[in-house]
């Protein structure tokens, strides 16, 4: 992936899925008041259907062991942080928070 896709900030990174979907906004405005970033990492094909910034993995090579539709928190130094499915955004932004 791309520095200029990731950024210099730490991002929660959805793996084909918005990660911004269904998450509550009190969380939300933590993650950003945090400094953190958003990216949904489209497949191959997929289209950006909202306003969280996307990028499309072209070799969806990425994370080859990960699946599909899985959130990922990647820190500025490209190590991956955290990661579980959406489901449970709340929880691994609040630890990751928690591990600042």
């Amino acid at each position: 992936m791309s520095d200029d896709a990731l950024g210099d900030a730490l991002t929660l990174v959805g793996l084909g899925v918005d990660p911004c979907l269904g998450l509550d906004s009190t969380t939300r405005q933590k993650w950003e008041a945090a400094g953190g970033e958003f990216l949904h990492l489209g497949m191959r094909g997929q289209a950006n259907n909202a306003s969280t910034p996307f990028a499309e993995s072209l070799g969806n090579g990425l994370l080859p062991d990960t699946p599909q539709g899985c959130l990922v928190v990647v820190r500025p130094d490209r190590v991956v942080m955290h990661m579980g499915q959406p489901h449970h955004a709340k929880a691994i932004i609040t630890e990751s928070l928690d591990m600042l």
